[in-house]
């Protein structure tokens, strides 16, 4: 007789599936979890909050409020978690900086406030006093400081979670009073709990850093809470894989690393050769949570595998790919084309580790797989900040490696090319004689435009209401979709009826071919990736400009100072026969 798992079961583990994921510092996979399960009909109070909250760590944190405060209205929560992630919410609007800073400081230390009146929890009101305390009422911060040491006096809670959470709060009312060995000292012994819970000790020294800095206090204070790191791995290019033997395979399984504990780490890497996998699962035996970027989908690699490595190593690779924290998929690359690939992978892989929102980041450490010096085997060492800044530079330098591929006729090369989309809807429902003014206004900014980004610009192609744009960089082609967006939401705009018009816009990064246009004579831009991203773009709603997991760790790589991404979550799209993970990028202010 099978079994067959009940609501309640299925809610029970999706919320423990959901609460791990937030604990290792995953907030993208915490609201995919939630959401995947909302689509099932599978709605609880505790995984809307675990939804909201998630989204905020991802930084999407205006459309997390606006969730907020719909699901209040519909169906009020009354816990102090439900009632202080509104005070949370404005905080983290409050430390994005601008001229409601201080406006959205007090929302959220009235917002703590309400919730410690209501429920009589430590946690509402040490952030109240925090919030007080950077909106400018020191007296009424210290006030409340002086409230929460005398309630976190009580026994010790139960459960290890709560126990950190009443260390940590009295640590920042010490620091608030200015006791800063009482504050030491509470750090200290919350050091000893929730050792993997990335999320919470990231948030928590986020949080003391901005204190001391407003109080001038030790800014060494934090560092006595130790967050589990970001660690990205790169394998030395001086690694030939045809050249593993036994020796090498049996060295590989006993690496040894050079960092300490990594319990609560956070791992990511290329994997496409079984030293990647060796390292997949030493970390992973280690305590971290390691996730992966492949060439291809699952099933195509673990069949690669099996014809060029053996039965023994595709079951490690189908074992592991199984036990991974995450695996991002990077399709649209040859057989014939490893070199490159690798390349690729590894590109990806970077920018991926360093999609973190600021909220819950840690320090991110760059380790490298490199030969032994005499005997077979191979160490991992720590990159220096010299040699991440040298591979950043190489990584990104779109003509190297040049692709293996064999050069065809009518083919220059193999790139890999950011690619914009853009299809305006509204354009039917206009007269006849409306339309040449969509040619020759509309379009006619975003043509300036494309022109003064020069030979950035590979390709572009605009028929009816539709434009493709490729780019030889992320930033090219963020800057241009933003302009796109701008120019729809002018209200001037209303003079050629563009004010009833919606734009969206999806962004893509991928492998492509540039060849020779027979008809034109420039550029020819083409290849499954271009593809994705038209038929894709009929997916979203009218307004956005969206971009893939690909594009986003592109951009993060290439212009951090200049853009963000923020989470939005996943989505089918048209012509794909998977879910894609999409983010708002913007500019920074």
């Amino acid at each position: 007789m099978i079994n067959v798992p009940t609501n309640a079961a299925v809610i029970a583990a999706t919320q423990a599936q959901a609460e791990e994921a937030l604990r290792a510092g995953n907030a993208l996979l915490c609201f995919d979890i939630v959401e995947r399960a909302a689509d099932r009909g599978l709605r609880t109070p505790e995984l809307e909050y675990l939804s909201i909250l998630s989204l905020a760590h991802c930084g999407s944190t205006q459309m997390a409020l606006d969730r907020y405060h719909e699901a209040q209205a519909q169906a009020p929560q009354l816990s102090q978690d439900w009632l202080a992630l509104e005070g949370r919410l404005f905080k983290d609007l409050a430390q994005q900086g601008g001229a409601a800073t201080r406006f959205m400081y007090e929302r959220a230390a009235q917002s703590y406030w309400q919730a410690f009146e209501k429920t009589g929890g430590y946690f509402s009101a040490i952030n109240a006093a925090t919030m007080f305390a950077f909106a400018g009422d020191t007296a009424r911060a210290r006030a409340i400081a002086a409230d929460v040491l005398a309630l976190t006096e009580a026994p010790a809670a139960r459960s290890e979670l709560e126990r950190y959470n009443q260390q940590v709060s009295r640590a920042e009312a010490a620091l608030l009073l200015g006791d800063l060995p009482r504050c030491r000292a509470a750090l200290q012994a919350a050091n000893q709990l929730e050792g993997d819970n990335r999320t919470a000790r990231a948030r928590t020294v986020r949080q003391l850093q901005l204190l001391c800095r407003h109080l001038r206090a030790d800014k060494r204070i934090p560092d006595v809470l130790v967050v589990p790191p970001q660690i990205w791995v790169f394998r030395d290019e001086a690694i030939e894989i045809a050249d593993l033997d036994a020796a090498m395979i049996g060295a590989l399984e006993r690496l040894t690393l050079p960092v300490g504990n990594l319990r609560g780490g956070r791992v990511q890497l290329g994997l496409q050769a079984p030293v990647d996998l060796c390292v997949v699962e030493c970390m992973a035996s280690r305590g971290a949570s390691v996730s992966v970027v492949i060439a291809g989908s699952r099933e195509q690699m673990v069949a690669r595998w099996q014809a060029q490595y053996g039965s023994a190593w595709s079951m490690r690779l189908a074992r592991a790919l199984d036990e991974a924290h995450e695996v991002s998929e990077a399709p649209g690359f040859l057989p014939s084309e490893p070199l490159w690939t690798r390349h690729a992978v590894t590109t990806r892989s970077m920018g991926w580790s360093l999609l973190t929102p600021e909220q819950i980041r840690s320090e991110w450490i760059g380790l490298m797989v490199v030969p032994k010096s005499a005997a077979p085997g191979f160490d991992v060492v720590t990159l220096p900040a010299s040699r991440v800044r040298e591979l950043e530079r190489n990584l990104l330098d779109v003509h190297c490696p040049l692709s293996e591929e064999p050069r065809m006729k009518g083919v220059r090369e193999r790139r890999l090319c950011a690619v914009l989309v853009a299809d305006v809807s509204g354009v039917d429902g206009w007269a006849e004689e409306q339309r040449p003014l969509f040619l020759s206004r509309a379009w006619a900014p975003v043509a300036t435009a494309v022109a003064g980004a020069g030979n950035k610009v590979l390709e572009h192609r605009a028929w009816g209401s539709k434009l493709a744009l490729i780019c030889a960089d992320a930033t090219c082609a963020t800057e241009l979709a933003l302009a796109l967006r701008d120019q729809f939401s002018d209200p001037d705009a209303d003079q050629i009826g563009a004010a009833r018009l919606g734009v969206r816009v999806l962004l893509h990064f991928g492998p492509l071919f540039v060849g020779d246009d027979p008809f034109t004579q420039g550029l020819l831009c083409y290849g499954s990736q271009v593809a994705l991203a038209q038929s894709g773009v009929e997916s979203l709603p009218a307004g956005v400009v969206l971009a893939t997991e690909a594009f986003s760790a592109r951009l993060v790589l290439e212009a951090a100072d200049a853009y963000r991404v923020s989470y939005v979550g996943e989505m089918a799209l048209a012509g794909s026969a998977r879910r894609s993970r999409l983010f708002s990028p913007q500019r920074n202010s």
